[in-house]
């Protein structure tokens, strides 16, 4: 086994990770907003869920979430229309008011 380095043309692209690429401020905007694993986010929903809370505390905005397992659910789009999951979600509500 050689212990030299493989070299690179150039550094990789970052990876998509952390809360800093998702779009919190429509997502905080006191409307309720169901977000899909692998369309909104691609992280566990636990752990997207933890990082809707710690941003949250950031700005001193309270929410409130629901973990969603996948399949049809009990709940409707704004259009009336029954909601089909193909995979987990996370529902979330942020409050317009701060702390």
């Amino acid at each position: 086994m050689s212990d030299t380095s493989i070299r690179l043309p150039e550094l990789p692209a970052r990876r998509r990770g952390g809360g800093k690429n998702y779009d919190w401020s429509t997502w905080f905007d006191g409307d309720t907003h169901l977000l899909l694993r692998g369309r909104h986010f691609e992280v566990a929903s636990e752990s997207m869920r933890a990082m809707a809370h710690k941003y949250a505390k950031s700005i001193g905005v309270p929410i409130t979430t629901r973990l969603i397992a996948a399949g049809t659910l009990d709940i409707f789009d704004d259009l009336g229309n029954p909601v089909h999951l193909n995979d987990e979600g996370l529902a979330l509500q942020a409050t317009r008011e701060p702390w």
